[in-house]
């Protein structure tokens, strides 16, 4: 799960730059890693994610008790443009490796 935790984090903080990029960053990456790894992730019901040609995670979808996580859906600035918000979460068909 460490990967997958990395790369969700990843757009996650990804994202957040590029949307919100105003709001003081008051969590280092570290953190912010720690907090997805043994909070988010492992108190989901449900993880989908959305992956480029190449593999690459494009954004994420999290479910905690039948209800969207406050985090999610989650798209890559890749995606800016192209999809945003709820637009993201169709595309997050399939669980990350390992869940």
């Amino acid at each position: 799960m460490s990967q997958d935790a990395e790369a969700v984090t990843g757009v996650f903080l990804a994202s957040r730059a590029a949307v919100l990029p105003y709001l003081p960053r008051v969590h280092s990456d570290e953190d912010t890693l720690a907090w997805i790894t043994h909070v988010v992730l492992p108190t989901s019901t449900a993880v989908r994610v959305a992956e480029g040609a190449g593999g690459e995670l494009l954004g994420f979808a999290v479910l905690a008790g039948g209800a969207m996580s406050s985090t999610t859906p989650t798209c890559g600035p890749t995606w800016f443009g192209a999809v945003s918000g709820a637009g993201c979460w169709p595309r997050c068909g399939r669980p990350p490796a390992g869940r």
